[in-house]
């Protein structure tokens, strides 16, 4: 029996799994504990992550298997163990306190001491080791340092727990006085895009310099942008283009199994750090096959293809949901399962398969990562012929065939950790992008996968009419948040333009009601991330800026938007108004931090074409509109099923009905007739960003 079994024992979350043999009394957030602290009157130890973090289990496995650390704990602290993706809304309010402690954004771990009385932030971290170092404070010290504080000048502690209320109570200031609509313009767009590229690499793509992080909301930026034939678009296209070409080629992205790693170590996407997240891919598959149709790539198409490759075949749970993330180690250590030693591949693969990569992936001189070598493809084809004297079409069947060697050898090394979890928020992401990109690339696999994920969600998360946030063993738990909403909303609207279903259809408008009357502030009219069902915290914090993914009052407003020219619902353009309304002030004041409320700006102010397609043949001509126009039409085929034992002739024609916002135009029941009427449409439309060419 484990001496140092503690209650975590008891949890399903696999980042609480992780911590259940330290030897730390973990307790779980809940009111029993924060009570037993406040009675106690001892301090909280908060300590917050998530399991495919390589320093949380650093932590875990060091600072926290400490025998001495543990009594120091156990004695002095009320310690709780929040596994960050089953609990979102705790840990934003805590990342919240340390940027407002320390002046900068917090991370993983999260490390917080808390006021037993009041539940406030005191002292604020990320990971510490064991002991004191010459570079970093030691776990052991900053113990003694927040009791000393805790128990010292009690006047001075008092102060500081006023100054952070004070800190929380500030934050929505601006959010006091909504602005007419009547003052919104695009300026705030054309200044995001204009700061982005100031801080574009014009050499390896991507923006500023190491650690990289491939933002799909900051692409999306550049490729709105880039539609318009402006000087800005001009440049907006150019780097959009720079940057793909370079993660598609570089280290970020896993060539042998698809997908790419969490971000770049390095300023030219050469060495990741090794985890792999479903938000990430499935924000960066729906930009790839967008950027495949807008740029004519080949290269942008398959990378695209790779991303939903991996995502069913490594990430699916065998029911149509996909897990959230897969961790960075395994038994060879960060990043060891995705790299090889020299002699390895020397035995893997014969004399001219690695002669040949051994051109296309400079192997040569010391490997590239911890001695050992991280497969990126920085070399070209023409290389080889040059060097080795072989056609293009024998480099092409040699490299696919070493690329099929070597991920059959990697599979048979013990893989890292998936954490199980199915979030409905990331999996929501991964719908839209198998939507974006089934409909793009005209790929049923995708498109398939989108609606079985669907599925999975409205039958296991979608339950007595309240959406939950996670998924595991079985079980809905928690209640959803408001990313889980609007993320779902925005999933759904792209699987209608995909693949309508009536069903689909009314889930959306239950979404969209219980997002506006029970998230909604009666205030501002913005957003709250938890809803009036949530545990009450400290602070309600509403999501305004985009972070790793969108913020969610900026889906929010997109969505609703985009359903109520949809459904003709005025109340929706209504919600989407009052919230760009709101946060305008802080869209005013830094614009670059509010990609996705300025793509619901322009969508609100400039909508879309909007087409409505009806008849035997409305699937034809959405392929077709898909084709010509990419996304810059909103296009849904409603098909009836059809008796194929039915005469032909006694078939109603396909018709379509043209939209403008809210401006609804004639029938048209000709297919060169309609594309005609949308260009004309496209061409009438006003810049969202950037100045005409003169």
């Amino acid at each position: 029996m484990n001496p140092y079994a503690n209650i975590l024992a008891e949890e399903s979350s696999p980042y609480l799994l992780q911590h259940k043999d330290n030897p730390v009394h973990w307790q779980t957030w809940s009111n029993a504990t924060l009570e037993a602290a406040r009675l106690s009157n001892k301090p909280i130890f908060l300590s917050v992550g998530y399991s495919t973090n390589h320093w949380c289990r650093v932590m875990a496995n060091e600072t926290f298997s400490s025998p001495a650390i543990a009594r120091e704990l156990n004695e002095n602290f009320v310690c709780i163990k929040v596994d960050r993706e089953e609990r979102p809304d705790i840990d934003d309010i805590y990342q919240t306190g340390h940027q407002l402690l320390c002046g900068q954004p917090g991370g993983w771990p999260l490390t917080v001491f808390l006021c037993p009385q009041t539940l406030y932030p005191f002292v604020v971290g990320t990971y510490y080791p064991p002991a004191s170092n010459t570079v970093q404070l030691g776990f052991a010290d900053l113990l003694q340092r927040v009791m000393n504080f805790y128990h010292g000048d009690s006047e001075q502690y008092r102060s500081m727990i006023q100054q952070v209320r004070l800190g929380y109570d500030q934050l929505d200031n601006h959010l006091q006085h909504p602005v007419s609509s009547d003052l919104f313009n695009l300026e705030p767009a054309q200044i995001a895009v204009r700061n982005l590229l100031q801080e574009a690499d014009p050499q390896h793509g991507g923006f500023g310099d190491a650690p990289k992080f491939a933002l799909s909301f900051q692409l999306q930026r550049l490729m709105l942008a880039g539609r318009e034939e402006t000087l800005l678009g001009d440049r907006a296209r150019h780097h959009l283009h720079l940057t793909l070409t370079m993660m598609a080629r570089g280290g970020i992205r896993d060539v042998l199994a698809g997908g790419f790693f969490r971000y770049s170590t390095d300023s030219s996407w050469s060495i990741p750090h090794f985890e792999k997240m479903l938000y990430d891919n499935a924000g960066l598959l729906a930009i790839y096959a967008e950027a495949s149709k807008t740029f004519k790539s080949q290269l942008f198409a398959k990378t695209a293809q790779g991303i939903a490759s991996w995502m069913v075949a490594d990430m699916g749970n065998g029911y149509g949901a996909f897990f959230s993330a897969l961790d960075s180690d395994s038994e060879r250590g960060e990043g060891g399962y995705y790299c090889w030693q020299t002699e390895e591949l020397q035995q893997l693969l014969n004399n001219i398969e690695y002669r040949v990569m051994s051109i296309l992936c400079r192997w040569e001189g010391m490997p590239n990562f911890l001695g050992l070598w991280h497969l990126q493809v920085v070399g070209r084809v023409n290389d080889v012929v040059e060097e080795l004297g072989i056609e293009v079409k024998s480099v092409h069947q040699i490299y696919r065939r070493a690329l099929s060697r070597m991920l059959t050898a990697r599979r048979r090394r013990p893989s890292p950790e998936r954490d199980h979890k199915i979030l409905c928020s990331s999996n929501a992401l991964a719908v839209r992008g198998l939507a974006i990109a089934g409909r793009l690339l005209q790929d049923e696999t995708m498109v398939n996968a989108a609606i079985d994920c669907l599925d999975f969600i409205s039958h296991n998360l979608w339950i007595d009419g309240r959406l939950y946030a996670t998924w595991q063993e079985g079980e809905a738990k928690i209640l959803g948040f408001l990313d889980d909403y609007v993320y779902l909303m925005d999933a759904i609207l792209e699987s209608l333009e995909t693949h309508w279903r009536d069903q689909d259809y009314r889930l959306i408008i239950e979404l969209a009601d219980i997002v506006l009357n029970n998230f909604s502030d009666p205030d501002s009219g913005a957003l709250f991330f938890s809803s009036d069902e949530h545990e009450q915290l400290i602070y309600r914090s509403k999501p305004i800026y985009d972070r790793v993914t969108p913020a969610g009052n900026g889906i929010a407003a997109k969505v609703f938007a985009r359903l109520g020219n949809l459904s003709s619902e005025q109340r929706y353009l209504d919600k989407a108004e009052m919230i760009l309304s709101a946060l305008w002030p802080s869209i005013e004041l830094q614009p670059q931090l509010h990609d996705s409320l300025l793509q619901a700006l322009v969508e609100l102010k400039f909508p879309l074409v909007q087409v409505m397609l009806t008849g035997p043949d409305a699937g034809i001509w959405r392929e077709q509109l898909v084709s010509k126009f990419i996304n810059r039409v909103h296009c849904y085929a409603v098909v009836d099923e059809v008796d194929p034992e039915e005469e032909s002739d006694t078939l109603e024609p396909t018709r379509a009905l043209l939209c403008i916002g809210s401006d609804q135009q004639d029938e048209i029941e000709t297919y060169d007739v309609l594309e005609h009427a949308i260009s004309i449409a496209l061409a009438a439309q006003p810049l969202t960003t950037g100045e005409r060419v003169q």
